[in-house]
């Protein structure tokens, strides 16, 4: 979500002038929005659009051989959480 409102900032508020009223404002924000997810690729997607990414994993869903996921989303699981920044990485075993 953080990368979202990064890109958002770098990719929209600072390229585009926008309207001074509210609903020119929302207007323009749903515009970026649909280029978000429908043509710019994302690199964590593989290069692809979020929309496209959909797709296949619709597809591979169909076919019975889709990725790990949650009830909720077409994320892959992971099987242990990322250490956080600075915090030691874990080695081996017990």
């Amino acid at each position: 979500m953080e990368r979202s409102f990064r890109t958002d900032e770098e990719e929209f508020y600072q390229v585009l002038e926008l309207p001074d009223d509210l609903g020119g404002h929302e207007a323009a924000l749903q515009r970026w929005n649909q280029v978000y997810e429908t043509v710019r690729p994302h690199q964590a997607l593989g290069y692809k659009t979020p929309e496209q990414f959909y797709q296949d994993w619709l597809q591979k869903q169909a076919q019975g051989d889709a990725f790990p996921r949650s009830a909720t989303s077409p994320t892959p699981a992971k099987s242990r959480p990322e250490p956080r920044q600075g915090a030691p990485i874990p080695r081996g075993g017990p």
